[in-house]
Formats: C-alpha cells, sequence, structure tokens
C-alpha cells in the first residue's frame, strides 16, 4: 500500500513537471509569466524533495516496520505454541476441574450425611448431658454421703489406732512382766533343782550310813548270838545297849529318808506345775524361725518382727510360744539386745 502510494505521488509530479514545461499551446502571456512558473517549480521541486526526503524517511519507517511486522509474525507463531499449550493445559486442567467438581458433589454429599449425624449426635449428647446432670446431682449427693461416712471411718480408726497402741502398750507390758517372771520362774527352778539335788545327796548319805548301821547291827547281833551259846552266862548290857542304840538310828535315818524323798517328790510337783505348758500347734512363722534358727545361731525379736513383717507384740507372742514348748531359750539382758538360741536335745 505504500509503495502504491509512493507511485501515485511520483507520476502526479512528472505529468505536472511536462504539462508545465512542453505544453504545446501555450500562449505569449504564459511564457511571459515563466519566470514565475519557474520559480513555482523550483518551489514545487524543493517540496518534490521535501516529497522525497519523507518519502525515503517513510521507506526507512516502512522498512522498520516491515522488519517490526516479521519480528511479530514470529512472535505471534509462538505465541500459536504458546496458546496450542495453553489450550492443553486448559483441557488439563479443566479434566482436573471437572474431577474436583465430582470430588465437590461426593464432600458435598458426605458433608450432608455428617451434618444429618452432628444432628443426630446433638440430640444425644444433649440427651446425655442431661443424664449427666441428673447422675451428677446423684453422685454430688452419694459424695456427700461418703464423705460424711470417711469422717465417721476415720474418726472410728483413730478410735481403733488410739485403742491399738494403748494395747500394744499394755502387750508391751504385759510381756515385760512374763519376762520378769519367767526370768523369776527360771531362777526359782534353778534353786528348787539345786535344792533337790541337795536332798537326793543327803538321802543318798543316809542310806549308805543306813547301810553300814544295819551291817554294824547284823555283826553285833551274830556276835551276841555267839557269846551266848559259848557261855551262856549274864547277858553283855553293852553290847545291848550299842544294839538298841543301832537300831534308833536306822529308825531315825529312815524317817529322815521318808520326809527327805516327799519333800523331794513335793518340789518335783511344784516344779512341774510351775512349767509352761506347751501350747497349741506351730505356726508358719514359728516354723520358718526354727529353720531359720538351725543355718543362724541366734535372732532377736525385732529381727523376727522384720523378717516376717508383725508388729512387736505379735513377735514377742510367737518367741514365748516357742520359748514355752522349750524349742528356743532367751540369751542376754532384758531389752532390745536380748535374743533366742535353738535349745540342743540330749540326742542332738
Amino acid at each position: 500500500m505504500f509503495f502504491l502510494l509512493i507511485t501515485l505521488i511520483g507520476t502526479g509530479t512528472i505529468y505536472m513537471l511536462y504539462h508545465i514545461l512542453f505544453s504545446p499551446g501555450e500562449s505569449l502571456k504564459e511564457k511571459g509569466s515563466q519566470r514565475v512558473r519557474e520559480e513555482e517549480l523550483k518551489s514545487f521541486k524543493e517540496q518534490v524533495d521535501s516529497l522525497n526526503s519523507e518519502l525515503d524517511a517513510t521507506k526507512q519507517k516502512l522498512q522498520e516496520k516491515e522488519e517490526a511486522l516479521t519480528n511479530s509474525a514470529s512472535g505471534l507463531e509462538n505465541l500459536k505454541h504458546q496458546m496450542q499449550d495453553l489450550t492443553v493445559d486448559k483441557n488439563r486442567h479443566e479434566a482436573k476441574a471437572a474431577e474436583l467438581f465430582d470430588k465437590i458433589s461426593k464432600i458435598e454429599s458426605e458433608k450432608t450425611q455428617l451434618s444429618n449425624k452432628l444432628k443426630f449426635l446433638e440430640g444425644e449428647l444433649r440427651a446425655y448431658e442431661e443424664k449427666s446432670q441428673n447422675k451428677g446431682q446423684q453422685l454430688q449427693a452419694d459424695s456427700d454421703k461418703l464423705k460424711l461416712r470417711e469422717e465417721q471411718v476415720e474418726s472410728q480408726a483413730a478410735k481403733l489406732q488410739e485403742e491399738k497402741d494403748l494395747l500394744s502398750k499394755k502387750e508391751e507390758v504385759m510381756h515385760k512382766k512374763i519376762e520378769e517372771s519367767q526370768e523369776q520362774l527360771n531362777k526359782v527352778t534353778q534353786q528348787n533343782q539345786q535344792q533337790i539335788n541337795d536332798l537326793e545327796k543327803k538321802v543318798r548319805e543316809y542310806e549308805e550310813k543306813l547301810a553300814d548301821l544295819t551291817k554294824k547291827n547284823e555283826e553285833l547281833t551274830q556276835q551276841q548270838n555267839l557269846g551266848q551259846e559259848q557261855k551262856q552266862a549274864e547277858p553283855d548290857v553293852e553290847l545291848s545297849r550299842e544294839n538298841e542304840a543301832l537300831s534308833r538310828k536306822i529308825e531315825d535315818l529312815n524317817r529322815q529318808i521318808e520326809v527327805l524323798k516327799g519333800q523331794l517328790q513335793s518340789k518335783e510337783v511344784a516344779s512341774e506345775k510351775k512349767k509352761p505348758a506347751a501350747g497349741s500347734q506351730l505356726n508358719e512363722r514359728q516354723r520358718e524361725t526354727l529353720e531359720y534358727l538351725k543355718e543362724n545361731e541366734r535372732i532377736t525379736r525385732g529381727e523376727y518382727a522384720d523378717k516376717f513383717s508383725v508388729s512387736s507384740p505379735t513377735a514377742s507372742r510367737d518367741l514365748k510360744e516357742l520359748q514355752d514348748k522349750g524349742l528356743i531359750k532367751p540369751c542376754g539382758p532384758l531389752g532390745p539386745g536380748r535374743f533366742f538360741i535353738l535349745v540342743q536335745k540330749p540326742n542332738e
């Protein structure tokens, strides 16, 4: 289009120059004004030159625009390729959008179901809250009753603890008294045994004397009989007196022996009565204690209580029963340092 415009402008300019310079029917008047026309032509040439300059500038711009158009065409191809890629992406995104719409529809459906379930659960929750409130009021009432009962139980427990402590103290006092009584009983038993041993010794001495006097009496009797057969004279007064004296001594010794035997029997009976009873059968703790003492030489009341996790009064009672049965015996002074050992039997 630009080239056509330039062609038309060039053709019109040449025609006008020809018509002005070589027109054949030109009059003299017109030739007189040729100078003016030449000036006009000169002016027109200048305009033509200006137009040519503008034309060159226009051509230059046109070339630039052609180059820009060429670049635009290349860019347009790139844009087409990008458009195709965008179309592919659009289709892919549309497919994903369709999938998302399906998922959204499913989610909406699930949302509706969950909403219905939520309403149902809210109804059940309100019912449960009402029940819980009623149950809470009942529990509060029960809690108040339990607190009152706990206070009563604590009060009773405190009283029982006081009674237990009092009984424990009494039991300890009784145990000490029992141990002291046992010590006294052991001392009395030892004294009685010593007296019995002394009486038995005296009995043996009197029996020996009695045997000697009986022998002498028999010898005197034989001598007296022999003397009567030989002499048949007056009786020997001295021999009769000695015989009578021996007879009286024998009678005295017999009476003393009977008295000593009676005293010995009474002492034995009294000693047997003072011995403690054997008691009932052993419990598990007592049996384990006997086995323990077979491997270990001694055990204290505190060790017994710690070993079997029992109170001191219980430990004292168990050890006292073993002592009463003659299975163990106490050693050492009264108090925490007192310990017990196994009683060794004669056959052991």
